[in-house]
């Protein structure tokens, strides 16, 4: 099935560690000064978890991109997902600075950024090694 190479485990296994590093690092930057304008970088977040969602189905629409897609879409969807939800939560509370739960929340959206935006990365690698592979095919 889609899941036999080990390769594509270790890079979800290192997108996430990274994710985590990067979503601490933004959750205690909010806890301790926040950012001023956090709100557009909030709704510019859940754009861009939506982008990815129909990204991810518009892909599917071709033969070439199948394997990418099987590879990396479930991950991605999933996490893009996740970055809607916390983006909504976000913008429906009241973001006040030095409150843990907002840290949290923050970070928790620094996290699925940065694993949307590392998958998304690796999902380009793939279709460009797909493209290149289908090429030499012809």
């Amino acid at each position: 099935m889609c899941m036999r190479h080990f390769g594509y485990i270790i890079g979800m296994i290192i997108s996430f560690l990274i994710a985590v590093i990067i979503g601490i690092i933004g959750g205690f930057a909010s806890f301790t000064l926040i950012i001023p304008r956090i709100i557009n970088g909030i709704a510019i977040a859940c754009s861009l978890g939506v982008l990815t969602i129909v990204g991810v189905i518009f892909l599917t629409l071709f033969d070439k991109t199948r394997r990418c897609i099987c590879k990396r879409g479930v991950l991605l969807s999933i996490v893009a997902i996740g970055l809607i939800i916390t983006t909504v939560i976000a913008i429906s509370i009241t973001i006040v600075p030095a409150v843990i739960p907002i840290a949290i929340l923050i970070g928790l959206i620094i996290f699925f950024l940065t694993f949307i935006l590392l998958e998304v990365l690796q999902l380009a690698i793939c279709l460009v090694k797909t493209a290149c592979f289908y090429k030499r095919e012809e």
